[in-house]
């Protein structure tokens, strides 16, 4: 699978560690990322539409704006379009995160200790995936309002299937 982000992007924005094997316990993520929240969130049409820009290392400024992100002006206010990449190195951060303190054995799954470090608590865990899926999301909601101010630039986006994007619930009061 094509990854829309790599790696060092991760590393740019996040801690991981410089000793991790990115084959093995990173891209796995990335893909999961792109397949279950990215593509139901865009739909398949623009998805691939992404994808073979991508590959082919477009220069498109409106495809290089949509997933590098950036400033745009809609109705003489300026706003940031954090973009698509952001997005995505969030979703993949948080998916490695509930497993990075893992690792599957023949037994199942164990928690490597060593005398100089302790594992973080099942709740600190939670909290780390909690805040950047929640950061995802932020930022998930900047990218899909500057594709909703630009819908005449994404023709894809303006005609897929809104009734099918994720949706988020936001908890305003309690009581």
């Amino acid at each position: 699978m094509t990854k829309l982000i790599t790696a060092s992007e991760i590393r740019a924005r996040k801690g991981l560690s410089n000793n991790l094997n990115v084959d093995k316990e990173l891209n796995p993520h990335i893909d999961e990322a792109q397949d279950f929240d990215l593509k139901p969130w865009i739909g398949v049409s623009f998805y691939l539409d992404l994808i073979d820009k991508f590959e082919s290392s477009s220069t498109d400024a409106d495809f290089l704006a949509l997933m590098n992100g950036g400033v745009y002006t809609y109705d003489g206010y300026n706003y940031e379009n954090p973009g698509i990449k952001n997005v995505l190195i969030y979703l993949s951060y948080a998916r490695y995160s509930a497993l990075s303190n893992a690792q599957n054995t023949p037994t199942g799954f164990v928690q490597k200790t060593n005398q100089y470090s302790e594992p973080i608590s099942n709740a600190q865990l939670t909290r780390i995936i909690k805040q950047n899926q929640s950061g995802a999301n932020t930022l998930q909601q900047r990218v899909e309002d500057f594709l909703n101010r630009n819908e005449s630039k994404y023709p894809l986006w303006k005609n897929c299937n809104k009734g099918n994007r994720k949706k988020s619930v936001r908890i305003k009061k309690i009581g």
